[in-house]
């Protein structure tokens, strides 16, 4: 083990049993140690660390609470725009939960083990299935953070068996699928009636979109020469929890064509003053609340 210090560097060596250049600093009494591959990166830790605490700004790392390492993990997920802003805001309502209910995400997070967070978990009960699987994977996504970040050794969801995903107390919500005979007599009675949500209702059934997707969908979508419906959007939640315009469907596989049959030719070439096909009667695209009227507005009317 030979150890070297350069000017301003503090002390650094190569530990030939790690493998690694190693770098060793103090932090208010304490002496840290660092460590990299090259002495470069070591010098450039190193530097990193004693400005931090020039300028008081330095974390000591077994001092980081779940919550600060949450806290780090999201607002990183936000700056790599890779969810959309649905996901992120369903993303900090389960972080928000964590916050508010476990006792463990004020704790130092190398100091949480197996059985406090078991506790906490088992106390999630009253959520649906749903949330408590967002929960549990945000939570094994902070410790996954924590170890990549060099505050733990290891990831206690990473052992099998080890951290318990508990079952809602709520059954699971049974969504059943009209039948062929049951989708024909739908049909035969829209056709009896002008209902109000009528041609939204047929371009989801001929087309098998979601609710968002068809409200989101504008003139421009519709190709009535090569019959293709374009989707290419969805109504999603934004940051503010309010519904807005999406630039792209929910998935990426959900960017896609859809045939277009000479019946929904009839209907979305309707004359229509507004650059979407379907809006509210004063222009507005249709919010949370309003998307779910459209669908049970109908259902409550037509009986099959």
């Amino acid at each position: 083990m030979s150890k070297r210090r350069g000017n301003g560097e503090g002390s650094i060596w190569y530990d030939t049993k790690r493998n690694r250049w190693t770098g060793q600093y103090t932090a208010y009494g304490k002496r840290k140690t660092v460590y990299a591959k090259t002495r470069q990166e070591i010098q450039e830790k190193l530097q990193k660390k004693l400005v931090s605490i020039k300028e008081n700004k330095y974390i000591d790392k077994s001092k980081l609470t779940i919550n600060d390492v949450m806290e780090i993990l999201l607002e990183e997920i936000e700056k790599a725009n890779i969810v959309n802003e649905n996901t992120l805001l369903r993303k900090k309502k389960a972080g928000e939960i964590i916050s508010n209910k476990m006792y463990i995400a004020t704790i130092p997070i190398q100091q949480v083990n197996p059985a406090q967070i078991n506790d906490c978990l088992l106390e999630l009960t009253s959520y649906s299935n749903s949330y408590i699987s967002k929960i549990y994977m945000l939570l094994q996504n902070v410790f996954n953070k924590a170890m990549l970040l060099g505050i733990i050794d290891k990831n206690p969801f990473q052992i099998k068996g080890n951290i318990i995903k508990p079952r809602s107390k709520k059954p699971d919500k049974k969504i059943d699928a009209l039948t062929v005979e049951e989708q024909k007599i739908f049909m035969q009675q829209l056709a009896q009636k002008d209902y109000k949500y009528k041609d939204v209702f047929y371009v989801l059934i001929e087309t098998g979109m979601r609710i968002g997707e068809v409200l989101a969908l504008k003139r421009s979508d519709i190709d009535f020469n090569n019959n293709i419906i374009h989707v290419r959007r969805t109504l999603t939640k934004g940051k503010d929890d309010k519904i807005k315009l999406g630039d792209k469907t929910k998935t990426y596989a959900g960017m896609r064509d859809v045939p277009l049959s000479n019946f929904l030719k009839g209907i979305l070439k309707k004359n229509n003053s507004f650059d979407f096909l379907f809006l509210l009667s004063d222009g507005r695209i249709y919010s949370a609340t309003e998307q779910s009227i459209v669908i049970l507005n109908v259902l409550r009317k037509i009986v099959i």
